[in-house]
């Protein structure tokens, strides 16, 4: 799934409009004989809240007022600070709810004000994590070098270091991670050097690793485990193994009924390969419900998009707007802003200060990527181009990145280069979305 759910509006000549309509009905003609691959009765029983989800709920609520109870009864207790914590950071994966995140900082911070040494260093690792969740990666990075001070055995703080360079865009510092920490018999190594292999841009072998990890957790129904399946169902999509990546969402369902991610992995593929927009829509308004996600509107605004239905479009980008711009998440969707103000509102001048922001706070391909797209709508395609050739070009291999790329280069009246560019974003189709691929046909039609 994309980023960014993009709107870049083109204007095509009206002699080509005949052309360009043929070539969307001959690709709802082909689409329409692949064979569909969701079906409703696979996952309905899991997207109705049931009485184990409440249960769920309930339980932790219980033991986050148990630990509370004890921190009030002994607040030397440093023990009790971890489980608290512990027990918040699993009812955030729950809910979502971004509020628990600095609690969870704040009591990772105390237990470490009562221990001294070797012990901080788990301290340290949590507070490295907790800090990615909040798109905090500079502290992140700190936390993880803290980590690594504060104990002999560097492997899981090294580790921590690795995710957060890859978020910082320090790649040279990431695979020298890789290297001092090599151990194939380490899942938590494994995935590391899974996501390193993708990031170059060699998926097969990111799959050939996801796997291995995955073979070493899959007898176990845990959240490692879950989680491990999820990522590997979501590499197959990539791949084009889509029938794949949907029965590996299945199974991790079976096992967890309210998995989000595997629930919206399903939705994607009800919508991007098997044109069943109303069918993703109800998965994702289900996710609404659940999980305090603001992302989950820009997908709904993009399914509504997709079927003409401007008004529901503007509804759930307004929807959007309004909750990730609330103070509690720090700015953990500047992103998205500066994309949906540059390409729905023409507010370019708020889109460049996100933008901006976002370059400084993490300067990787995708937001010099997103950088470039703001000037590339505002229409100064040479400042855009400079970006991208300086930035992006040859330093990422994400179909997000490949379309603003392809579309920035036809700005700038580099043909062959953008041609180029538009058959590889049109070989990622799924990844990009119907409604991103349909401008990419477009473009391809003009040419």
């Amino acid at each position: 799934m994309p980023l960014f759910f993009n709107n870049h509006k083109t204007s095509l000549s009206m002699n080509k409009s005949l052309a360009t309509l043929l070539l969307i009905v001959l690709a709802a003609c082909t689409n329409s004989k692949k064979e569909t691959i969701s079906s409703k009765a696979d996952y309905a029983s899991y997207i109705n809240e049931s009485s184990a989800q409440l249960v769920e709920n309930t339980s932790l609520e219980s033991s986050i007022s148990f630990w509370e109870s004890k921190i009030e009864a002994q607040p030397n207790g440093y023990t009790y600070y971890n489980k608290l914590a512990e027990a918040k950071s699993q009812l955030f994966e729950k809910n979502g709810d971004v509020s628990l995140l600095p609690q969870i900082e704040r009591l990772h911070l105390e237990a470490n004000n009562l221990v001294a040494g070797k012990r901080k260093a788990a301290n340290f690792i949590a507070l490295s994590s907790n800090a990615i969740k909040q798109h905090q990666f500079q502290p992140a990075l700190d936390y993880a070098y803290a980590a690594m001070d504060n104990t002999d055995e560097k492997f899981g703080p090294a580790l921590m270091v690795f995710d957060a360079a890859m978020e910082l865009g320090l790649y040279d510092l990431a695979e020298r991670m890789l290297k001092v920490t090599k151990n194939l018999d380490s899942f938590d190594y494994l995935v590391r050097l899974s996501k390193f292999q993708d990031y170059e841009g060699d998926l097969d072998s990111a799959i050939v690793l996801m796997e291995s990890a995955f073979d070493m957790v899959k007898s176990k129904n845990h959240a490692t485990a879950l989680w491990a399946q999820a990522n590997l169902a979501d590499m197959y999509g990539h791949a084009g193994e889509i029938d794949k990546s949907y029965q590996n969402y299945l199974a991790v369902l079976k096992k967890n009924p309210d998995y989000i991610y595997a629930l919206k992995g399903i939705a994607w593929v009800a919508y991007a390969h098997d044109n069943k927009v109303d069918e993703a829509r109800e998965i994702v308004e289900y996710l609404v419900k659940q999980k305090a996600m603001p992302d989950h509107h820009l997908l709904l605004a993009e399914l509504a998009e997709y079927q003409g239905d401007n008004e529901l479009q503007q509804k759930h980008m307004q929807l959007f707007e309004s909750e990730a711009s609330k103070a509690k998440y720090k700015g953990m969707y500047d992103a998205h802003l500066a994309d949906l103000y540059a390409s729905e509102y023409g507010d370019f001048e708020k889109a460049l200060s996100f933008a901006h922001k976002e370059v400084k706070k993490r300067p990787t391909p995708a937001m010099y990527a997103l950088l470039a797209w703001v000037y590339e709508l505002k229409g100064d395609h040479k400042k855009a181009l400079d970006i991208i050739e300086d930035h992006v070009e040859n330093k990422s291999f994400e179909p997000d990145l490949i379309y603003k790329s392809s579309v920035i280069y036809a700005s700038n009246n580099m043909d062959s280069k953008a041609k180029e560019y538009f058959l590889e974003a049109r070989d990622a189709s799924y990844e990009l979305g119907p409604v991103i691929s349909q401008e990419v046909d477009r473009y391809l039609q003009s040419m």
